[in-house]
């Protein structure tokens, strides 16, 4: 972990592990190797994990302690060992007055030889439990060494600087190592049927706390605020690398949404998510479906479309007023209220956008959402559209107002729309092309075709294709089934389709869980209404599951290796507690969105979440069986996840920044890539539907960035 710090040369660190850790080799290492490289300005670090053991009374002209190399197979002291005595003779040969010292071991506090000023000294036990106990680890690991390398992670970072400091390192690690033995006490006494004490580890010589030990390997910086200079802009959307640059298309709206208060049985509540807009429309449900569409493209000045260049750190738009390609916001029409989708395919950037069903007044054919593309960000041609060459908008059914999906599989371009319409002829579509510019159409009327007559008999609507994937030669469709909204009854969940051939489809059936045996949509809970994401990680495709916004429940992560399912964020993993941090949405029922998803070079899985609940008078007055809730968000949270253990990154007071990066009014990590391609870093895009703090204006979305030092 040190040498992917920014301050330590992987030729100043010395690895003696297993056969090479005899106690030649270490004196050796000291004396011959390090004494030499090292001079009194420098900090020198020295790990040991191992078996210590205590000296008897009749011992101590030897010293306090003896540790036992790789070598030895016996316990009994001998001259074979390494007494604390031994160690401090070999540290004095070093010159350095910042000494570092860890022992990860039991008995380790009684190394009284060495402490002597210019050592500060980490150890795993201190004096009133010395031992370390052997039921207390963390995926076969020490916990104390658990804890420094996540310290090293950035989790020691107190003071946010970007350095870690010796007693932030050794504070973070003593602390969690001593909170995880006490929090796992009660557990392993019980199975262990014996009495467990907890591991407190101890600090030695606090006078070199301010001595910088590692810098972190990586920083954040905010590439935009305030939506690209547009307050309109509050959301991103589609993200994609073209020719080297990272292409960002914006979600726009004009309502200036800001949560209101007024007075109900006496408390303070939030009157709704959508005050404004429901002020000026009224109930938009008991309007006919296109006009309500109508008027949410309406409060639109259309969409943007920026770039942003790693290389040069500048950001420069490509839609928009005074862009590079001279065209207006939304492609000249105001009513493309999003650039929902993009893709390279075939030497052209595709863009998929987000209209009104209805048209307007002076243009009543520029109707369904639109394909565009370009070869170079500047000059752009309408593939589907009112100009477009074979293809009108919409893919020829205006109530196509959405691309909201897009992948490459066997040589085509697929596009998955959002429809509205909840007649038997409604739900969404799928259409596919080799060229960009003749599209064939794969699935119709949101998978009717191909449903069973227990789908057909439930009504299963899906209103959103969401999301795709190709994995093992398949090409996998996530849905959002609409039927939990409509009429306000319960549906059935979110559905997972695939194919082979790109034009025959089967469900893909979900685990049913505990409540329901087989299997059943939205992995047995209808208020896992949609497929939000995708990713291959490891070999297997991960699913990340959006929950309603308008219930108490959370998102959940599974995972599909092509034959079996596996609970990875759900209350269906095995022991799993609601506070855990693998329970739904994290431990945490605010999180309803796995909104974003991608794998860095480094084979990290980095999780963003969309985060809140939404009261709306309209569905509440209904009546039914849903949830009264209040409007509110704390702010988006990211993960990351090695294969091993989920680490919080960005979570309120665990996490190494704060949920929405500090802004609770970041709702949502709506757009994450890694960028540039294979550099470890991500790009994160968020939304902001609101502005928590009562009477405060929405403000536009921001752009971020982690990247690798």
């Amino acid at each position: 972990q040190l040498i992917k710090g920014h301050n330590w040369d992987e030729a100043n660190v010395r690895l003696l592990i297993n056969e090479d850790a005899t106690k030649s080799n270490i004196k050796s290492a000291i004396i011959n190797w390090l004494a030499p490289l090292e001079n009194k300005e420098d900090v020198v670090l020295f790990y040991f994990c191992g078996r210590t053991e205590k000296l008897s009374f009749q011992q101590k002209s030897f010293g306090n302690t003896y540790s036992i190399p790789f070598d030895v197979s016996d316990s009994q002291f001998a001259d074979d060992k390494i007494t604390d005595k031994e160690f401090d003779s070999w540290f004095d040969t070093l010159d350095s007055h910042h000494i570092s010292l860890i022992f990860d071991t039991s008995y380790a506090s009684y190394m009284s030889a060495l402490k002597q000023y210019r050592r500060s000294i980490l150890t795993a036990t201190g004096f009133f439990f010395p031992k370390k106990e052997p039921a207390f680890n963390y995926n076969g690991k020490s916990i104390l060494t658990h804890f420094l390398i996540k310290g090293l992670k950035g989790y020691a970072d107190e003071d946010n600087n970007g350095i870690i400091d010796i007693n932030e390192l050794f504070s973070f690690s003593k602390i969690n190592s001593y909170d995880f033995s006490i929090q796992h006490m009660n557990v392993y006494s019980w199975s262990w049927n014996s009495i467990i004490h907890p591991q407190i580890p101890q600090i030695y010589n606090y006078h070199l706390k301010i001595l910088d030990l590692y810098i972190l390997p990586f920083s954040w910086k905010q590439l935009t605020d305030d939506g690209f200079g547009k307050q309109s802009n509050y959301g991103t959307r589609g993200m994609e690398i073209f020719k080297g640059d990272l292409y960002i298309g914006t979600q726009n709206s004009m309502i200036p949404l800001s949560l209101k208060q007024e007075k109900e049985y006496g408390n303070l509540i939030a009157a709704s998510v959508l005050p404004d807009f429901y002020t000026v429309f009224g109930n938009v449900t008991h309007l006919p479906i296109r006009f309500g569409l109508y008027l949410m493209t309406l409060a639109s000045q259309g969409c943007e479309i920026w770039k942003y260049n790693y290389s040069n750190d500048v950001l420069c738009k490509v839609i928009g007023k005074d862009s590079v390609s001279g065209i207006n916001a939304g492609f000249g029409s105001h009513f493309n209220a999003a650039a929902s989708v993009m893709k390279e395919f075939k030497g052209y950037l595709y863009v998929g956008t987000w209209n009104t069903p209805i048209g307007s007044t002076l243009q009543p054919d520029r109707k369904g959402c639109e394909i565009w593309r370009s070869s170079d960000g500047i000059h752009w041609e309408q593939v589907v559209g009112h100009i477009a060459p074979f293809t009108t908008g919409g893919f020829g059914n205006p109530d196509n107002t959405g691309a909201w999906s897009i992948e490459i599989f066997n040589d085509y371009l697929y596009v998955g729309t959002m429809n509205w319409d909840f007649s038997d002829n409604g739900g969404c579509e799928v259409w596919r092309s080799s060229d960009g510019l003749h599209w064939e159409q794969v699935v119709d009327h949101g998978f009717r075709e191909f449903m069973s007559d227990t789908d057909l008999e439930k009504e299963a609507i899906n209103t959103y294709a969401w999301t795709m994937k190709e994995y093992h030669n398949e090409l996998y469709m996530g849905t959002f089934n609409s039927r939990l909204w409509f009429n306000n009854e319960k549906g059935t969940g979110c559905q997972l389709w695939k194919t082979a051939d790109g034009v025959h489809w089967q469900k893909v059936a979900l685990p049913g869980g505990r409540i329901h045996s087989g299997t059943k949509d939205g992995f047995g809970e209808a208020e896992n209404y949609g497929i939000r994401s995708m990713v291959i990680y490891n070999d297997e495709l991960y699913i990340g599951v959006a929950s309603s916004f308008f219930h108490g429940h959370g998102c959940e992560i599974w995972r599909y290796d092509g034959v079996e399912w596996y609970p990875v964020i759900s209350d269906e993993v095995p022991g799993v507690w609601p506070m855990d941090s693998m329970y739904d949405g994290f431990g945490n029922t605010m999180n309803k969105y796995i909104w974003s998803m991608t794998v860095t070079a480094d084979n990290t899985l980095w999780v963003g979440t969309g985060n809140g609940q939404v009261y709306l008078p309209f569905i509440y007055e209904a009546g039914g069986d849903h949830q009264r809730i209040d409007t509110e968000t704390h702010g988006f949270e990211i993960w990351s996840f090695n294969g091993e253990e989920w680490l919080p990154i960005i979570k309120d007071n665990i996490g190494l920044k704060p949920n929405g990066l500090g802004d609770a009014a970041n709702l949502g990590a709506r757009s994450m890539i890694e960028y540039p391609e294979n550099s470890g870093n991500i790009v994160i895009g968020t939304f902001k539907l609101f502005n928590p703090f009562p009477g405060e204006p929405r403000e536009g979305c921001e752009l971020w960035m982690r990247y690798i030092l």
